[in-house]
């Protein structure tokens, strides 16, 4: 009897092994590292057989798993360029969703626990300078001081959402005397950007803390073990990070009537400056011309909430219009239908006005585009089997090539049928296919579309990040590394499958 419990036990482990759920990656602590350096960290979510196999789409960044679940030496090569990257772990049972892994250019560091109020903050010196945080539970909030001057200006931002953390995070400034004298939320996204040029000498204090996203009826600090994220601090620095693009292009000045005469292709940068001011612009058009119009503010992590009016050369409306999403820029596809001067018209949609309420405004006639998406990121291919890949095609203006599907590589015994793809068109769906022989394999694949004409140009099928849910853009938006997971068949199947190959 207790021979017959251990292999009733045993079969079932076999069976918890066998079906158990594919690795999860929800983050990597620290969240960054500086280019050339090496580092512990540590990965969270969770895991089953252990080591996991680590994928980085920038191939000078190393995670090699230790002998300690979840942890990994990481290694940063000196040539890896600054900026944020996609990391996956994966091993026999699945491969995990991507997560956003920074390199940084500067001198970075760790926060080091306790510093949850103003006695135990973390000492903060040569700058600029980031920190890598987490706010581990539930009412955790890190605090960091510094020394200023009078007449110093401090620069700070917050990359927590950006990571793609479910958190809405907050900075706090407290001067010498405990007192707050400056808060920043939200921005482009729901991360905050501070800026405060303070009024005396002393040790001033920063705060971090964060609520939940998405946002609840509690509004205590949220913390949570996946919760990370990067501080970054600066002084007198124009060029931080959080701060917004700087404008390519002159400003535009306004004419004695009023509104300012452009000419096309216009680029043309501008400033929602006071209360209730609306920039205006007219252009020569003629009938049958195609223009697009289009005004980047929030795309270009200014605070404003741009509004777009577009008048009839006789000075009638003929269209507003607020957010083109997910974004809260508008655009607008112009078909010219008379000949005539017609005019923009720019302004806030709350009617506020600020020196950072800055715009770029854009009208031009567009030459044809097109742009492909697929529905996952991530595929299962079982030996024997097909899976379809669904794609949705954007074609603007009047875009009409003819193209073929091509993947970068293949596993043996894998072949991707498809036919050819008119651009025209609004979807397609790719087949891949896998014989009865085919092997276990998981690795990542880039899918492009290919005009067969002349040009020979080619299109990326991107998978974006970007859900009802978001509020506002990650440091990254969207990815053309997709991953294929191809699992052979069993032994049994296998016959079967050769034997109905040995009848045809």
């Amino acid at each position: 009897m207790r021979v017959r419990c251990h292999l009733i036990a045993l079969t079932l482990a076999t069976i918890a092994i066998t079906q158990a759920a594919p690795p999860r990656l929800d983050a990597i602590s620290p969240p960054g590292g500086q280019a050339g350096t090496t580092n512990l960290v540590k990965s969270y979510g969770g895991i089953g057989a252990w080591p996991v196999e680590v994928w980085c789409n920038n191939p000078g960044i190393k995670f090699a798993p230790t002998k300690t679940r979840y942890q990994y030496a990481l290694s940063i090569g000196k040539d890896v360029k600054p900026g944020p990257y996609l990391v996956r772990i994966h091993n026999y049972q699945g491969v995990s969703r991507t997560t956003i892994f920074v390199v940084g250019g500067g001198k970075e560091i760790e926060e080091k626990e306790p510093n949850g109020n103003f006695a135990e903050a973390n000492s903060l010196t040569n700058f600029p300078i980031v920190i890598n945080g987490r706010l581990e539970k539930t009412g955790d909030t890190d605090f960091f001081k510094l020394k200023l001057k009078k007449g110093q200006t401090i620069y700070a931002n917050v990359d927590g959402y950006s990571l793609g953390a479910l958190i809405d995070p907050f900075i706090h400034l407290y001067d010498p005397d405990g007192y707050d004298i400056a808060v920043a939320s939200d921005t482009h996204n729901i991360d905050p950007f501070l800026k405060h040029t303070v009024d005396k000498d002393g040790t001033y204090s920063l705060q971090v803390f964060a609520i939940d996203h998405k946002a609840t009826v509690d509004v205590s600090f949220s913390g949570r073990s996946d919760a990370v994220y990067r501080l970054t601090v600066s002084i007198d620095d124009k060029r931080h990070p959080g701060l917004p693009f700087k404008a390519k292009t002159k400003e535009a000045k306004e004419k004695k009537d009023n509104i300012q005469e452009i000419k096309l292709p216009a680029t043309v940068d501008g400033t929602i400056a006071k209360f209730n001011e609306r920039d205006r612009y007219k252009f020569a058009a003629k009938k049958g011309d195609n223009i697009f119009i289009r005004v980047d503010s929030h795309k270009l992590h200014y605070p404003l909430d741009p509004v777009l009016v577009v008048n009839r050369p006789d000075g009638r409306l003929l269209r507003e219009t607020d957010d083109t999403k997910p974004t809260r820029d508008p655009e607008y596809y112009l078909k010219v239908s008379q000949d005539g001067d017609y005019s923009v018209e720019i302004f806030d949609r709350f009617r506020n006005g600020r020196e950072d309420f800055r715009y770029r405004l854009s009208v031009a006639k567009p030459p044809p585009a097109f742009e492909v998406s697929i529905d996952k990121d991530v595929y299962e291919l079982n030996a024997g089997k097909s899976v379809d890949l669904k794609l949705t095609l954007k074609p603007t203006f009047g875009y009409k090539e003819q193209l073929k599907a091509i993947l970068s590589k293949l596993p043996e015994g894998v072949s991707l049928e498809a036919g050819e793809i008119k651009g025209s068109d609004k979807s397609a769906t790719l087949k891949l296919k896998a014989d009865a022989k085919a092997k276990n394999a998981s690795i990542p694949v880039q899918i492009h579309l290919e005009e067969t004409g002349e040009s020979k140009r080619r299109h990326a099928v991107t998978k974006t990040f970007i859900t009802a849910d978001s509020r506002g853009d990650y440091l990254l938006n969207q990815t053309d590394w997709l991953w294929l997971r191809v699992i052979e068949a069993k032994k049994e199947e296998k016959k079967k499958e050769e034997k109905k190959d040995a009848k045809k």
